[in-house]
């Protein structure tokens, strides 16, 4: 069990239904996009050559590429822990944070990245992590965010991309009648 800073006991299961509303939150608020792979020239601030940023760039995800996506899933979990969180990490949203990799000047957010940062959102404004004499609680933290990688890696991924291919089918319906 895991107490809340108000008082209010938790079960693993209870988070576990709590992460579980982040992904599908994450779903229904984040228009899905898929990142693509291209060479985009700049002129180095160091040496003035033309070198290339290979982040790639988004277009939005199309009613074909969520089927293709199934097709992935279901064929491999190439360096993935889970089909759950390839899932998460093939959906991209329209936002990006600068990195300081090389020739990656950009890592494009997924829905894996929403829905842990909304997760460590709640985390960190419900429990306590530190006690009276200001000293930090890490096996806390450390399990919470152990509870959340294990349900990436052992809940199926198909609720979600069930959630997500019915986002495509009303906004799909929508269009032919337009």
């Amino acid at each position: 069990m895991y107490i809340l800073k108000d008082g209010t006991y938790l079960s693993k299961q209870d988070i576990d239904l709590i992460i579980s509303n982040f992904i599908i939150k994450t779903i229904n608020n984040n228009e899905p996009y898929v990142c693509f792979m291209i060479e985009e020239p700049f002129a180095n601030s160091y040496n003035g050559k033309i070198t290339y940023d290979y982040s790639g760039d988004i277009r939005k995800m199309t009613y074909e590429d969520i089927v293709y996506l199934k097709k992935l899933l279901l064929n491999s979990t190439n360096n993935y822990s889970s089909r759950l969180e390839k899932f998460l990490e093939q959906v991209y949203v329209k936002e990006w944070k600068p990195t300081e990799e090389s020739p990656l000047n950009r890592a494009w957010l997924t829905y894996r990245n929403l829905s842990e940062d909304l997760y460590n959102d709640w985390k960190f404004n419900n429990f306590d992590f530190f006690d009276k004499n200001d000293l930090e609680n890490e096996d806390l933290d450390i399990e919470l965010d152990t509870i959340f990688y294990e349900f990436v890696e052992k809940t199926s991924y198909e609720l979600y991309y069930a959630r997500l291919l019915s986002t495509f089918n009303s906004n799909y319906k929508l269009e032919k009648i337009i």
